[in-house]
């Protein structure tokens, strides 16, 4: 026979043994004293999807989410193997057991969680209050609207120690990340770059972090994916990736400017600064001008570059410029002197030549190719 609770029972149980201790619990933990107490439930409880999440307010959204079920059995029958792989990657196949390509919860608050690093990616979002988030060597206090993405094998963990804070997570296999967003990391970005990185070299920890405004749309699609995560059907989990990939597409077009990388290896702070800085004035940027900026020598900078971005700083400033290049010809008219002058070239022959390099053919000709295409 199974047994079930629910998410707000959980909580429940969570948060009456850290104030009645002042120690946090784990899932497992409460799940047992849950099971011992006797007050759980034999049937599956019927989910309330009698309309669509995203229309619900914040307070209407999360009543929802604290009825929403978890099985007993199934995580006290994986505790034994947690407590044994404690403190080495948690694998895919453990936590997508039932075939799913994402899972998507509610983080509990004063819940025990030891460092740990996994072999997929994980995201999160504030929706209220803040969390405090510990990747590798670096803590991290986010405060509503952010959004983390951390990268396989990061050695990381979340602590909210309060009643009102809010964290959506969602965890996502590699391959799936992979799969489903091809066209987002063949981009011409630092945020391409990053998961090129992630998923070329999995022995090389990292996150990312937006931060944004904390607006309605972001929320409606976080309501919607949590909605679809519970249906289980045979649409939820396409469905799941879709409004990922809508999430994920959202965050680039409006806060591309907001990210934040992390690097341990080189254990500096400024990493991300560096580049975020280059993002921002790709067009003019040298190596002596960030030297002079950050207060490094130009062989460090030369070198963290290279790490952060898997590519050495003069082919990083000509991807961004001729991506950028390429985007101009896609959707305006501008001659190609006037998008050479605004990438950054000092001559069109010098860009045309440049751009030849990375794509194939001249600017003239990608913009006819394009515009033919489009027809």
């Amino acid at each position: 026979m199974r047994y079930f609770t629910t998410v707000a029972n959980v909580q429940a149980e969570i948060s009456r043994y850290f104030h009645a201790t002042g120690i946090r619990a784990s899932v497992p933990q409460a799940l047992h004293n849950i099971y011992n107490s006797g007050k759980y439930l034999e049937q599956f409880p019927p989910l309330t999807i009698d309309k669509i999440w995203d229309t619900m307010d914040d307070d209407e959204f999360l009543h929802h989410v604290n009825q929403l079920p978890i099985g007993l059995d199934l995580i006290i029958q994986n505790e034994s193997e947690n407590s044994s792989n404690k403190g080495n990657p948690i694998g895919e196949d453990l936590l997508f057991s039932l075939g799913n390509d994402l899972i998507v919860f509610k983080a509990f608050n004063y819940i025990n969680i030891d460092i740990h690093k996994h072999n997929f990616f994980e995201m999160g979002y504030i929706m209220r209050g803040h969390c405090l988030l510990t990747v590798e060597q670096e803590t991290i206090d986010l405060q509503p609207g952010q959004f983390y993405i951390i990268g396989p094998n990061a050695r990381h963990c979340i602590q909210m120690d309060d009643d009102e804070s809010v964290l959506i997570c969602i965890d996502i296999r590699k391959s799936t990340f992979e799969n489903a967003f091809f066209n987002l990391m063949a981009g011409e970005d630092l945020l391409s770059y990053f998961f090129q990185s992630i998923l070329a070299r999995p022995d090389y920890p990292n996150y990312i972090i937006f931060t944004t405004k904390n607006e309605d749309n972001l929320r409606r699609l976080l309501k919607t994916l949590m909605m679809e995560s519970y249906l289980g059907d045979n649409y939820h989990n396409l469905c799941g990736i879709s409004i990922v990939n809508l999430l994920m597409c959202y965050m680039l077009r409006h806060y591309s400017d907001t990210i934040q990388f992390y690097s341990y290896d080189f254990l500096s702070t400024r990493a991300p600064l560096i580049m975020r800085y280059i993002q921002t004035h790709y067009q003019t940027v040298t190596l002596r001008e960030l030297s002079q900026v950050f207060h490094y020598n130009e062989a460090y900078l030369s070198t963290l570059i290279s790490k952060n971005a898997g590519m050495n700083f003069s082919t990083l400033l000509n991807k961004l410029k001729t991506g950028r290049a390429k985007t101009y010809l896609e959707t305006s008219n501008m001659s190609v002197q006037e998008i050479s002058e605004a990438v950054g070239y000092s001559s069109a022959d010098h860009f045309s030549r440049t751009f030849k390099q990375y794509y194939n053919c001249s600017p003239q000709k990608y913009r006819m190719n394009f515009r033919r295409e489009k027809e």
